[in-house]
């Protein structure tokens, strides 16, 4: 079974997810999502997630969204495709591998989005 993965690539989180699935062998799909287009916003979309946010992935009957949950979701269910050093079994690593995702999200997005976009833009 193949992961749909929708993305844009415009978004940070998007590339991040791109890059794990590239360096795993879980099989996946990438479906386009344009963001400055709105199809984030479309109904059939929000079947997907209800967040309305990507990166987001249809994983057979299941889908969500959110990067790190997605991570964490596709490290665990895939554990077998997964090198260890990506998210580790052992309890104590994995919870600094869970740290530095949710300092990431908080700590540096945040910043260096506008940056992002004022240099992009």
């Amino acid at each position: 079974m193949v992961v749909n993965v929708y993305i844009d690539f415009q978004s940070q989180p998007c590339r991040a997810l791109v890059i794990f699935l590239k360096n795993t062998k879980i099989p996946f799909e990438i479906k386009a999502i344009g963001i400055t287009r709105g199809d984030h916003k479309k109904p059939e979309f929000g079947k997907v997630t209800p967040l309305q946010t990507v990166p987001a992935i249809q994983d057979g009957d299941f889908s969500m969204g959110e990067t790190v949950a997605i991570i964490r979701y596709l490290s665990t269910k895939y554990s077998d495709l997964v090198p260890d050093h990506w998210y580790p079994k052992d309890l104590e690593k994995r919870a600094r591998v869970d740290e530095y995702m949710a300092f990431h999200h908080t700590g540096t997005r945040g910043g260096c989005c506008g940056i992002f976009i004022s240099e992009v833009s």
